[in-house]
């Protein structure tokens, strides 16, 4: 088995607690672009390449998901059918002119200027976190901080009850875990059970605000009138609430996770921001290059192209490994060095061109509030007991399982 092989196979089914490493010795291999086997398609590494994928859209098709379930679950039946029918209508799934029209219904609840007005709403919910968790125990980030913040906002943003939103957190994790290729079996059953239940309490509650709108994204969804005169169907605008859920909940969840695990490898870079919090954007950036929320995501190749000296050919996947883009030395100096002095920092965590994040502001709003808070009470926080514990089996979102921290309150 060649060396790139070998690496593809670790990064995919390796159970690796820090694949970094693994990432960077891929990316230097040949010209950077690989066949997996794991993944029946390619792997793509190097920033360039990476970019110039989201670039070229009409080569590089986001239509993918119906052909990578099929390559690794066979044809769906029964309720997997139905799960996947509703899925595959995410507006992230789609291409021109499907994808600008619903892009252009969603973006006016994700404009700096429109999420001002839930400002207030990330500080309340960042405070009485912080204000429930016991200071003189270890804290395990990913259940009992970094959850919490975005779920209970993205939540209010939908126009969700404050009730439901335990439900939604399950629901989220579940629905998630239906991206990740090497989760099969019984377990995936589970997540397309659970997320099933998600698309079916997000259809009466648009059936609700069809009659009774309110000032909410579901009602945005629901009831917006498109070109053709009429508002999405249901399952369509369902498809699009539960991609708001997820992405408004996993990317920042991620956020805080890696980015707390950053500043306790680098305490140097710790300290300078307890001491000048004007330093904090540029920090939020660095975690978000050195260790994004999604590591791999995926589109098809609809015309033949070379890419890093491979010839891809029509149907064929192509996978994109952002970490290993994001530390590409040809684009950034000391790729691996935590530097809040990074004059530019093109990262590729939000993607790039037409398929950027929607919700990137709102993401990064919700880390400058949950890191400035964080370290005016505990700005001496530091690693837990307990060994942290990344999600190795998770390999489109790469976050932590378990991450203990000793937080230390401000004396």
């Amino acid at each position: 088995m060649s060396v790139s092989k070998e690496l593809v196979s670790a990064i995919v089914s390796g159970g690796v607690q820090n694949p970094f490493p693994l990432y960077d010795e891929l990316r230097e291999i040949d010209e950077g672009v690989h066949w997996a086997d794991e993944l029946g398609g390619w792997v793509c590494t190097r920033y360039t390449d990476i970019r110039r994928i989201y670039t070229e859209h009409e080569i590089f098709s986001s239509d993918t998901y119906s052909d990578m379930h099929d390559a690794v679950y066979g044809s769906a039946v029964g309720e997997h059918r139905r799960f996947l029918d509703i899925f595959v209508q995410q507006f992230m799934l789609t291409d021109p002119p499907a994808h600008t029209e619903i892009r252009s219904l969603l973006r006016r609840a994700f404009t700096p200027r429109y999420l001002q007005r839930w400002r207030t709403v990330i500080d309340e919910v960042t405070e009485a976190v912080l204000d429930n968790v016991n200071p003189d125990a270890d804290v395990d980030v990913m259940t009992e901080l970094a959850p919490l913040v975005p779920i209970t906002v993205i939540a209010a943003m939908l126009g969700v009850p404050p009730e439901d939103t335990d439900r939604f957190r399950y629901w989220t994790d579940a629905f998630v875990a239906t991206f990740n290729p090497t989760i099969v079996g019984a377990e995936r059953d589970q997540c397309v059970a659970a997320s099933l239940d998600l698309f079916d309490y997000l259809a009466a509650r648009v059936e609700d605000r069809r009659i009774k709108p309110a000032d909410d994204l579901i009602t945005l969804a629901g009831t917006t009138v498109l070109r053709d005169g009429a508002p999405l169907t249901v399952s369509r605008a369902v498809a699009q609430l539960a991609l708001l859920l997820v992405a408004g909940n996993e990317t920042t969840v991620n956020l805080i996770g890696n980015g707390m695990t950053l500043l306790i490898e680098n305490p140097h870079v710790h300290h300078d921001l307890c001491e000048n919090p004007g330093l904090l954007a540029a920090g939020i950036e660095e975690m978000l290059r050195l260790d994004p929320p999604f590591h791999l995501l995926l589109r098809k190749v609809v015309r033949p192209v070379t890419l890093g000296g491979r010839e891809m050919n029509p149907g064929e996947l192509c996978w994109q490994l952002i970490p290993a883009a994001n530390r590409d030395p040809r684009v950034f100096a000391n790729p691996n060095v935590f530097s809040l002095g990074r004059g530019s920092n093109p990262h590729l965590a939000f993607i790039h061109g037409i398929h950027f994040c929607l919700g990137a502001p709102l993401a990064r709003m919700e880390g400058e509030v949950v890191f400035t808070k964080l370290l005016e009470r505990y700005p001496d926080f530091s690693a837990g007991a307990e060994p942290a514990v990344r999600k190795t089996e998770a390999i489109i979102s790469r976050g932590w399982l378990k991450r203990p921290v000793a937080l230390r309150p401000a004396s």
